[in-house]
């Protein structure tokens, strides 16, 4: 599902992967200003130009993440995906 695409997370799931997420464009969103190897980092989802986007955008992670979405208008359907569909393996 989200192979191809691009998909953001918070930091803390980010870690919890332990790695970028194979054959997708990871956005790590963290305010922290060190760089995490293979992934591209931003402190707020307005760095993310999703106008100019041409693939899909799948957003994932905790409450941090909810609640940022919740103050958003681009969301057009959401989804509830578990690690198991992410990675190709489970927890």
């Amino acid at each position: 599902m989200t192979t191809g695409q691009v998909v953001v997370m918070g930091r803390k799931t980010f870690e919890s992967l332990g790695r970028p997420l194979p054959n997708r464009a990871t956005i790590v969103l963290t305010r922290s200003p060190t760089p995490i190897p293979g992934v591209q980092t931003v402190a707020d989802l307005d760095q993310i130009d999703l106008a100019r986007e041409r693939r899909e955008v799948f957003i994932c992670g905790g409450a941090p993440v909810s609640d940022l979405l919740s103050r958003r208008t681009f969301l057009r359907r959401a989804w509830k995906i578990n690690e198991l569909s992410l990675t190709g393996r489970s927890g």
